[in-house]
């Protein structure tokens, strides 16, 4: 027989609490990224992208916005702030996109919802419940709340905090939800942070990973502790004794976030006192929760022992002593970025505002200066750059991208520039400079000969390229832009590796072309410069003509 007990919880600095926002900044990233503001909304939580390349922004206080084209739309797709608890951690939660979404258009959202009169209480025997629930995303951008269907129902929320809230597809095309463990035990209520022991019970959907049909949120048959026992999605609870049917993993404290690698499930789990986690899930595992703390006896960093062999310890587990003690999103990088970050996994800590990345079984910075209490979910977009939610700023999605490596034949308009500074306007791609707004200048034009490609500068510019070290020439045809007549007065020049290769000396409009022949074998750096002629930038309008590397 199933069992509903009401519970409450406290909330711990350890967990996942919102504080006032500080400051937006961009991160310190490694040389060849960038990292450029996406779009700005309240208390972003989660990401999800659709197929059709439309990006999904889950928020805490319980709207879900779209973005198209790298715009987030003023109204929300759907906005459910009248029924979603926000105290403490709770909220709209995660959010995730069917496989088949092409098809059938389903959304999944994770959210705490109040208790059945309506309240959101702290501690009290009649708690909020986190729940999973399906609807359906329009054409249009917006989400009829009548097409919600409620998958999962009635997860404790004691103490606010704790709730975990991931939601995401594994390769096998199952739903797979993290859930915390409520921060304060369900069934005494004093016992909160580490004599916490919900997630110790298997009868409880607290402190486990679940994975469920996205169909009705059934268990599947092949889950771990499928039996003929009553399913936990009703109300949170099975047959004290038994396991919930639709667990994948077990004994955890707080495991926000997780994401799928070739072959692997990446867990974050928040630690208590002493260590943050990412754990390689396995089916049916228990990952101990509350009796280990990281690799350690919880509540100690020198008790350290092999595990029992009923428990298995996290792949990385790091302490607090610098600050960071909060993990938060995951995401694995694509096989598109450069090689020594290759397959890597990153994780980001909200309270040190870093994104690591895992190597070999050390923790590595790999994005730093977000700004403390910053990033909340990690998510690789369909363009293969690291999108991120940070609560700085008031709250902001960001991306990280490597810069495009030039490895073969092609035009430098085609490629993405590691840096671009410009004296007036932006560096124009297969056009001239006006030397005010984007697209405000014409044909590219040296002495009466058109070039459907190449670049349009104005003095002072500096245009940065990182090279693949596998071509041999950079080529060019260089000049003033017909557009200027007989004006302007400008020097080209082009740096291969910090070693000036070429100098066009000074240039006018009434000069003739001068073609540029520079060798670039091995080299990992391109750097293009124009700098001012001596006639004080009147119209020094130059052409960076066919610029291209063979």
């Amino acid at each position: 027989m199933r069992r509903r007990l009401a519970v409450a919880l406290t909330v711990l600095v350890a967990g996942f609490v919102i504080p006032a926002a500080p400051p937006a900044q961009a991160a310190t990233i490694p040389s060849g990224f960038t990292d450029v503001l996406v779009g700005s909304v309240s208390s972003p939580t989660a990401l999800a992208f659709t197929p059709d390349g439309r990006m999904l922004v889950g928020t805490k206080g319980g709207k879900l916005f779209v973005a198209r084209n790298g715009t987030i739309a003023a109204a929300a797709a759907l906005d459910i702030s009248a029924r979603v608890c926000t105290e403490s951690e709770r909220g709209l939660l995660g959010v995730a996109v069917d496989p088949a979404f092409a098809a059938n258009g389903f959304v999944y959202l994770y959210y705490t919802a109040p208790n059945g009169v309506g309240a959101c209480p702290l501690k009290q025997a009649a708690w909020p419940v986190n729940r999973v629930t399906r609807a359906v995303l329009g054409a249009n951008d917006v989400i009829d709340p009548a097409s919600e269907v409620v998958l999962f129902d009635g997860i404790p929320s004691v103490a606010g905090n704790h709730n975990a809230g991931d939601l995401g597809f594994g390769p096998d095309g199952m739903l797979y939800v993290s859930v915390g463990d409520s921060g304060c035990d369900y069934a005494a209520m004093a016992n909160c942070g580490g004599s916490n022991d919900a997630s110790r019970d298997t009868n409880v959907a607290l402190g486990k990973i679940l994975r469920i049909s996205p169909v009705d949120g059934s268990a599947p048959s092949d889950n771990p502790f499928f039996g003929a026992q009553a399913p936990c999605r009703d109300d949170g609870f099975t047959t004290v004794g038994s396991h919930c049917p639709e667990t994948w993993a077990w004994g955890f404290r707080n495991p926000f976030r997780f994401a799928f690698g070739t072959g692997h499930l990446y867990v974050n789990d928040v630690g208590q006192s002493s260590s943050e986690e990412v754990d390689d899930v396995v089916a049916g595992h228990d990952y101990g929760w509350n009796l280990r703390e990281g690799k350690c006896v919880a509540g100690s960093t020198t008790n350290c022992p092999a595990p029992p062999a009923n428990l298995t310890d996290p792949i990385l587990a790091y302490g607090r002593a610098d600050g960071c003690n909060s993990i938060t999103g995951g995401a694995f990088a694509p096989a598109s970025w450069p090689e020594a970050y290759r397959g890597d996994y990153l994780f980001a800590d909200y309270i040190c505002g870093k994104i690591f990345r895992i190597e070999g079984s050390t923790r590595v910075d790999f994005a730093t200066a977000l700004g403390a209490n910053s990033a909340v979910h990690l998510e690789i977009g369909p363009d293969a750059a690291l999108y991120y939610t940070t609560f700085a700023g008031g709250g902001q999605i960001r991306k990280i991208a490597p810069t495009a490596v030039p490895t073969g034949d092609g035009f430098l308009s085609d490629w993405a520039w590691v840096s671009a500074a410009n004296g007036y306007g932006p560096v124009e791609r297969d056009r001239s400079n006006g030397g005010l707004a984007a697209g405000d200048g014409g044909s590219i034009r040296l002495n009466g000969v058109v070039a459907a490609k190449g670049l349009g500068v104005h003095a002072t510019s500096t245009v940065v390229y990182g090279l693949g070290g596998g071509v041999a020439s950079f080529l060019a045809d260089v000049g003033v832009d017909d557009e200027c007549e007989s004006d302007g007065s400008v020097v080209f020049q082009v740096f291969v590796d910090g070693v000036k290769r070429f100098d066009s000396g000074t240039m006018t409009g009434a000069g003739a072309t001068k073609p540029v022949a520079v060798n670039v074998a091995g080299a990992k750096q391109l750097v293009l410069k124009v700098t001012d002629g001596g006639n004080g930038n009147a119209c020094d309008h130059a052409d960076w003509a066919n610029a291209r590397l063979a």
